[in-house]
């Protein structure tokens, strides 16, 4: 089977663009809005999380070359995964719909599959679906999730009234998937050298400056006081998760839990 293709364009926007090691201004420097926060979930059997571990270590290790992994990033799955897809914009409903449901020998090329632009083949497929579960993986903050039924989720963090969220989306001339949720506080973070480093609260959510220069493996983010600095999330860096995000669930198994879905956000 061939490496997947990158599918980071699910989670950071792919681009290139080089530059020095200085403060940046932007549009959105000095914008202020209100503190707002969700409420933060965390998984009620250490199972699930320990599940979530070992799938993650069997992924990453596919991921760098061990094909012969690839049985064993399928053990984790139960015998068959239903497929939802939801909506990247808010709609006054941002639930999932019914996408599918495959026997877990047809998951990852199914996965890959949907998530390709034209044309691939069937290990390219299953390469990128193993991939793209990684990346879903990586998410973390598990718990009951609102958008899925109650279902135990990666992501699966609060969410504001709809008509709240529109509102702060049109008050700041903003889209909703500049807006991240912080999974993790401020000191778990690495700011651009250079830049005066802000503060947030586990649960709180943060703009992603819009009309930032692009730097390759950070994210601009604007805090309620107007402030911004570029924070860095590569070499796998999670905690700021789209408002809007993709799940991964589960369900329990006699002794042990399986992904039971994967719900996908997609343009």
């Amino acid at each position: 089977m061939t490496k997947r293709m990158t599918t980071r364009g699910l989670s950071l926007a792919a681009a290139l663009f080089l530059a020095i090691v200085q403060p940046v201004a932007s549009a959105a420097q000095g914008m202020s809005y209100p503190a707002t926060s969700v409420r933060i979930s965390f998984p009620p059997d250490f199972l699930i999380e320990d599940v979530v571990a070992r799938a993650l270590e069997a992924t990453r290790a596919y991921e760098a070359g061990d094909e012969e992994t690839f049985e064993r990033v399928e053990s984790f799955l139960a015998d068959s995964v239903v497929f939802y897809i939801g909506d990247v914009e808010l709609s006054g409903d941002e639930r999932f719909d019914h996408w599918g449901r495959y026997d877990k020998t047809d998951v990852f090329w199914q996965l890959g599959r949907k998530t390709a632009y034209g044309n691939i083949k069937i290990d390219e497929a299953e390469a990128r679906g193993v991939g793209l579960l990684e990346e879903l993986l990586a998410d973390g903050v598990i718990g009951l999730n609102s958008w899925l039924g109650g279902e135990y989720c990666t992501s699966s963090y609060g969410k504001l009234a709809h008509d709240e969220m529109a509102a702060l989306v049109e008050e700041t001339g903003t889209l909703v998937h500049d807006w991240r949720v912080a999974t993790k506080a401020s000191g778990a973070f690495e700011f651009r050298e250079g830049e005066t480093p802000l503060t947030w609260e586990e649960g709180q959510l943060l703009l992603v400056d819009p009309k930032s220069p692009f730097i390759r493996g950070h994210l601009r983010i604007v805090t309620p006081d107007g402030s911004g600095a570029y924070v860095r999330m590569d070499d796998g860096q999670t905690g700021l998760q789209p408002y809007l995000s993709s799940h991964v669930c589960f369900e329990e198994r006699e002794d042990d839990w399986a992904i039971s879905a994967i719900a996908l956000r997609i343009p």
